[in-house]
Formats: structure tokens, C-alpha cells, sequence
């Protein structure tokens, strides 16, 4: 089909927009593809390196794996499991709703499913044609996979290919920019693929230089990576390590010591290893890179690496040679009224169980083979979106996944959709707004309520105070999670985290 020729209308249906595409895009050459590897680079804020993509179209696989400057990092999907890799090892299985959603709708756009009628198991629908300030003109349709979450389709209305595609991601809307399109085997691939939150600085850039097709794939390719770690030392003999802890509006704050010096960390399982610029001045190290970061508040920051030598867990414990990000905390530390030189987060959680005594002001690391689970406590299945932990649990008789959240001070924090779906149930939020938080981005605005139970396995709540945060956007209006349960509640029990065998351990305190 000639590139300049369209043929497209207003009255052509979402499928036939598809048929367009797939002409465009080569038509009956892609059904003698079943395999195809992507080599290339790929460079965002200041970082870049190689970067391998290899797909098993008729099976829906995919895996990804790159160096972004000093980390390396990698994710995957095998048909039926999602998983991602850290820049220190740590292998994440992504197996909550909200994650299971993404995964399918990502591997649908990575293999090429809209290309295949008989893969494409989506609902369609048509949108208004777009165009823009220089007439550039594209049809565009919503495509929501069997499972998955919705994508929004762009074709250019001249060459049919696909141009463009957007969908909301951790509650931001995420764009891809297909450009530079080359034939290889008679089928058309973007040589370039930008994905853009809307600010440029920050776009993460693909470019492809070779492209083979039906190579053989080794064994096991699709499947997550076996984890294993050699950075963790305790001191001497010793399989454990126990902290007093500093308990501050229902955060947790630790002794900590980078490449010697003493620091204060806050303990956040919604949170990754990071440095404040000035803890990473004040030991000494250099920063590369200048990705974009955010959290709960409105604005963004930016996040840089830096190699930690020895990070320093009190007196008995360490983690040697981590790469760790350093981000501005903004103005958390005078909201809380203290100083908070980094975070310890995902990447402690994933090499150590972790209990954490509340009534004691506590907390204890231990070696997961030589861990015993506490008895009289209620054991709960943990699954995760990146690096958040989530429980099942039931607010006002209404189950749903729920985060729990170290980092959030207060009680339970109901996600929009959740409470607009459930608004009812939930009854009504007050009518004034409030602050009812501060992160990474800045304060967090919302309204208050208050439930009627929250019930966490045996375990029942009673009168929980719920927040609902202002923002439209972000993390708090993500689809298939119910909400966040923060220090609020987590601060009446004793809770074990058990990264490694997926469970979380919540005692009640006694008497």
C-alpha cells in the first residue's frame, strides 16, 4: 500500500482501522514471524546504554533488558507472569490486579497483537480524529485487552501505521511516540520510540540499530530471574539484627550510616533506597543522571545514582556495593520536624525479613533462612505493583487490594476510583480540604472521613479515619487499587514482612 495513499474514513470501524494498520505495517509478512530481537540504546536524563528486547509474538512473551548509564535493569512477561529486575538485583514478580492489568496490555502493544485479529481480544472503540497546530491528522481508537487496561491508539491518517499511544500509568498518562518507521523481512518497525510524561527533559529514548528475525530465543528467557544476593553481612555469627527506632507522626526513622556516616533513614515500604543530595555530599559521592521522580504530591522531582561502598544498618548489619538513587526529600524534614538524610525501602525489604515492633519501637532484620514465623499472628498473602506490597483486605464489607505503606502516616487512604465507585458504602468525605500528608512532590491535599471497620484477614479495625486525596492524577487514582494503609493502623501491631515467601505477619498488641 503506498504510504501517501488513505483510504481511512470517518465511518470506518476500529476493525478496519486495524486492517489499515496492519497493511501498512506489512501485512501478510508478519504471519512468518514468530520470534523477533531488538537490539538498540536507550537514553533518558542524562544516562544511557545498550538496551535488548525479545518477543515471542505468537505467544505474547516479552523480555527488556538495558542499562540506563550505572544500572542495569530488566522486566519481562511469560504469558501468564510479570516481573522486573532492579539495578541491585532484586527480582519483583508482578502479580497484584492493578500490575496483571498493565502486564497484558503491554505485552499485547509489544507483540503486536492489533496486527493479529485472532490475538487481539480487546473491546474497541472509536475516538474524535485528532490533529494538530501543523495539520498532521491521525485516527485514533481505545482498546481495552481481555484483562487488561486501556490503551488509546494512534494511526497516521496518510501511512496507517501506528503513530502514537497512550494509556494511564501509575495514574500518569504515559505517551509513545512510534517514529522513524524500516522494513525488515517485508514487515515495517519504529527505529525510534520516545515515551514522554509531557516533559521533554525527561523523555526515555529508544533507538534501534539491528533487528533479527525468528532467531532462536534461549531456554527460559520470558521467565523471571532466580534471586540471589552476596551484599548482606551480619556481624560475626549473627542472623539478626535489632534497631530502636524513632516513631514520628507514624514514620519510622533509623540510625543509619552511609560509607561511615551517621544518618537517619526513614523506613518506607513504599519506598526505594535513596540518598538526599545532601547525605550524598556530606559522604562524599558523585551523582549521574537526572531521571524523573514522583510521589503523592503534585510536582516531580529529579533522581540521580550514586554506588554506595557500605550502608550501615546500626551497628550489626550492612548492605555492601548498592546502587542507590539520590532525590531531594523538598521540605519533609521540616514537616516533620527533624532531619531525614535518605530512605531505606523496596531493597532492604527484598534481602531481609523484616519486624517491625511498634509498642516497642523496635525493629528487628533477620536472615530469611533462619527466620521463624511468630506465632499468633494473623499470615497474609503479599502481591505487588513495582515495588508496592499489597494485602487483600475488606473496608466497610468492600474487599479490595490494599497497599500497605510504612511511608503513610495515616490510617487508610482510599484511592479515587475506589471511593467513586463505592462512595456510598464509604459515606461522605468532608467538604473542607485539608493537609493530610507530604512526600515526594510536595504537600498532599485532601478530605476526611471516617469508616466503619477495616478488616485485614481475623484482624477488624474499628473506625478507621479515611483519607481521600484532591488530586484527580497520580498515584492515588490508579485503577484496581482500593487504597493505602498506612502507620495509622500499623502502629497497634507488630508486623513482619516476608518478602521472599510473599506474606506479611500482623500481631495485635497484647492485652
Amino acid at each position: 500500500m503506498p504510504d501517501s495513499l488513505d483510504t481511512s474514513t470517518l465511518t470506518d470501524t476500529p476493525a478496519d482501522l486495524l486492517a489499515h494498520c496492519r497493511g501498512a505495517a506489512g501485512g501478510d509478512a508478519w504471519g512468518a514471524i514468530r520470534t523477533l530481537t531488538l537490539r538498540g540504546t536507550i537514553s533518558a536524563g542524562g544516562l544511557s546504554g545498550p538496551w535488548q528486547q525479545q518477543l515471542a509474538l505468537d505467544q505474547g512473551c516479552h523480555a527488556t533488558h538495558f542499562n540506563l548509564g550505572p544500572a542495569a535493569l530488566a522486566k519481562g512477561f511469560d504469558g501468564h507472569q510479570a516481573w522486573m529486575c532492579g539495578a541491585n538485583g532484586e527480582v519483583t514478580v508482578q502479580d497484584s490486579i492493578a500490575a496483571l492489568r498493565v502486564a497484558v496490555t503491554d505485552a499485547a502493544l509489544l507483540t503486536r497483537a492489533y496486527l493479529f485479529p485472532e490475538r487481539w481480544h480487546a473491546k474497541l472503540q472509536r475516538l474524535d480524529a485528532r490533529q494538530d497546530d501543523g495539520g498532521q491528522c491521525w485516527n485514533v481508537i481505545r482498546a481495552t485487552p481481555q484483562e487488561g487496561i486501556a490503551v488509546d491508539l494512534w494511526f497516521d491518517r496518510e501511512t496507517h501505521r501506528l503513530a502514537r499511544s497512550e494509556q494511564q500509568l501509575h495514574g500518569q498518562l504515559s505517551v509513545k511516540h512510534y517514529r522513524d518507521y524500516r522494513e525488515t523481512a517485508g514487515c515495517w518497525l519504529p527505529w525510534s520510540i520516545v515515551t514522554s510524561s509531557g516533559d521533554p527533559r525527561h523523555d526515555l529514548v529508544i533507538t534501534l540499530e539491528d533487528v533479527a528475525v525468528n532467531p532462536a530465543l534461549p531456554d527460559l528467557i520470558f521467565k523471571a530471574p532466580k534471586q540471589a544476593f552476596d551484599d548482606v553481612t551480619f556481624n560475626g555469627d549473627a542472623h539478626t539484627a535489632t534497631l530502636a527506632i524513632e516513631l514520628v507522626h507514624q514514620h519510622l526513622y533509623l540510625p543509619v550510616t552511609v560509607n561511615g556516616q551517621a544518618a537517619r533513614f526513614l523506613l518506607d515500604t513504599g519506598g526505594i533506597n535513596l540518598l538526599t543530595p545532601d547525605m550524598a555530599a556530606r559522604a562524599g559521592l558523585a551523582t549521574s543522571g537526572r531521571l524523573e521522580a514522583r510521589g503523592p504530591g503534585a510536582a516531580s522531582s529529579e533522581a540521580g545514582f550514586t554506588r554506595v561502598s557500605r550502608l550501615g544498618l546500626g551497628e550489626g548489619l550492612a548492605l555492601e556495593q548498592q546502587w542507590v538513587r539520590v532525590l531531594s526529600l523538598g521540605e519533609l524534614s521540616a514537616f516533620e520536624g527533624l532531619s531525614i538524610d535518605g530512605l531505606l525501602g523496596h531493597e532492604v525489604f527484598q534481602r531481609l525479613v523484616v519486624q517491625i515492633d511498634y509498642p516497642a519501637r523496635l525493629v528487628t532484620f533477620v536472615d530469611p533462612a533462619h527466620f521463624t514465623p511468630p506465632v499468633a499472628a494473623t499470615r497474609l498473602p503479599l502481591t505487588f505493583y513495582a515495588h508496592f506490597p499489597a494485602v487483600q483486605a475488606t473496608l466497610d464489607g468492600i474487599p479490595g487490594q490494599f497497599w500497605l505503606d510504612t511511608g503513610n502516616r495515616n490510617a487508610v487512604t482510599v484511592y479515587r476510583p475506589f471511593a467513586q465507585e463505592h462512595c456510598r458504602a464509604l459515606g461522605a468525605f468532608s467538604a473542607d480540604e485539608t493537609t493530610i500528608g507530604w512526600g515526594l512532590g510536595g504537600r498532599v491535599m485532601g478530605r476526611i472521613a471516617r469508616g466503619r471497620e477495616l478488616r485485614l484477614g481475623d484482624l477488624c479495625v474499628d473506625s478507621p479515619t479515611l483519607t481521600l486525596p484532591s488530586r484527580e492524577d497520580g498515584v492515588t487514582s490508579m485503577q484496581g487499587v482500593a487504597g493505602n494503609i498506612g502507620g495509622a493502623v500499623l502502629q497497634n501491631l507488630v508486623v513482619t514482612f516476608d518478602y521472599l515467601r510473599r506474606v506479611v505477619y500482623l500481631a495485635p498488641i497484647a492485652g
